[in-house]
């Protein structure tokens, strides 16, 4: 168990790569020997401020031997890699080419170039995936999915037959290989490797395995038999589970199950209302005539008006110049800028309208033009005529809101028979328990 304490916060730094010359200390080095060292990279540091060449002063001086012969050029690291010192430089470094003043850490002093690298703002789909790949093939990774299979072989109540392994590997392997197969006494392809809880897996499936290995991952042939095997048998088993979740998480199996019947109530109400009501035009209308509340569909305040929306304010400027000469021709009006104006006339509620708040509303007014930020397209009004509030909607005026009214009516009318043929009877003295135990 550990607990931790935040003891800083840093925003990330992304990766760097430099190249170094590094003036080692001699072994156990005294002082003078080192102040030997700390001046001789002061000069080759005021060296590289005239103009000298880096790679140059790293094939001459540098003691790095695994990146001397690379130029000084060390591999692309992120921050926790290095003396705190060092990388401390490293990252200070802004532009590719920069070097730094001379860096004392345990080894000796270093003087660094930038010769690349990715800073957290510059991170592209390339660099993610790089990133994303290294985490997957981390020691932690590996032991958490080591654990992960570990639980799953328990769950499923893993059990390995009998097997002569000795000569059961042999064979595997030859079958990888291409190699002349050795016999296996007392096997065959139907005999069982290995079984999970309803699901056994026979030496055919094995061997139809390492033939798919051997024709979609070649990098597979490399790896021990012992190692590909026991990764047959955690890629089975969880394969396995992800296909019967249900049969062991609880919570996934009722959320599968609540899904279904989400589905299942939707395709019903698709079917028996909504579908209903968009088709049967003959019950729509009788509702309308016969059964609908004809107070809900009485117009407020109103007008006939027509809208208008362009998609650039070229366009904007070019509809209200015509229509203000000549409203009558908006139809030739839109059919002319086929796409660049879109419009409909009708008798629009005015909480229906795009209006600016304050201007005054009158017969033959071309409202001030509302932007949508979204598209940068504006919307306004030409207003025919003014209505004031009463009358009652017809039928084509009130279509939308009956159509609404109808679906519900005929869900109401669906729950009834659902009721009548499947009674429910409440716990009356239960229920009111329950509501006087929330009380509290």
């Amino acid at each position: 168990f550990h607990i931790f304490k935040n003891l800083e916060e840093r925003k990330a730094k992304g990766s760097v790569q430099v190249a170094q010359i590094l003036l080692a200390f001699p072994p156990e080095a005294n002082d003078q020997q080192k102040q030997e060292v700390a001046q001789l990279a002061d000069s080759l540091y005021k060296a590289l401020q005239a103009g000298a060449s880096f790679n140059q002063l790293v094939s001459l001086y540098s003691l790095d031997n695994q990146s001397y012969q690379n130029d000084g050029v060390l591999p692309e690291f992120t921050a926790g890699t290095y003396d705190p010192a060092f990388e401390n430089a490293a990252f200070s470094l802004k532009e590719k080419g920069d070097f730094s003043s001379p860096v004392r850490t345990d080894f000796g002093y270093h003087i660094l170039q930038k010769t690349g690298g990715i800073s957290p703002l510059q991170a592209d789909a390339a660099h993610r995936d790089q990133i994303r790949k290294k985490t997957l093939e981390s020691d932690r990774i590996k032991i958490s999915r080591e654990i992960f299979h570990s639980k799953i072989k328990t769950l499923l109540a893993f059990k390995q037959a009998e097997l002569p392994m000795v000569s059961f590997l042999a064979f595997s392997d030859s079958v990888l290989h291409g190699k002349p197969k050795p016999a296996l006494k007392g096997l065959n392809e139907e005999s069982k490797l290995f079984s999970f809880k309803g699901k056994t897996i026979f030496l055919k499936d094995w061997i139809q395995h390492l033939d798919a290995l051997k024709n979609f991952d070649p990098a597979a042939v490399s790896k021990p038999i012992e190692v590909i095997y026991n990764q047959f048998i955690s890629t089975t088993g969880t394969q396995y589970y992800r296909e019967h979740l249900e049969e062991f998480n609880v919570a996934y199996a009722d959320q599968i199950q609540e899904f279904r019947e989400g589905n299942l109530l939707f395709e019903i109400m698709q079917r028996k209302i909504w579908d209903a009501a968009a088709q049967d035009t003959a019950g729509l209308r009788y509702y309308f005539d016969h059964l609908a509340d004809k107070k809900k569909y009485v117009w407020q305040a109103s007008a006939e008006a027509l809208i208008v929306t362009a998609n650039s304010d070229s366009m904007l400027l070019v509809a209200r110049e015509t229509l203000q000469k000549s409203p009558q021709d908006w139809k030739t009006l839109l059919e002319q800028n086929n796409g660049s104006l879109l419009g409909d006339s009708g008798r629009y509620e005015l909480s229906q309208l795009p209006l600016t708040v304050g201007q005054p509303l009158k017969a033959g007014l071309l409202t001030n033009p509302v932007k949508n930020e979204t598209d940068n397209s504006s919307t306004f009004c030409y207003l025919f005529s003014l209505r004031g509030e009463g009358g009652i909607r017809s039928f084509e005026e009130a279509k939308g809101f009956v159509m609404n009214d109808y679906q519900n009516h005929l869900e109401e009318s669906w729950i009834r028979e659902l009721k009548k043929k499947y009674p429910v009877v409440v716990n009356e003295k239960l229920f009111k328990e329950l509501v006087l135990r929330k009380g509290k």
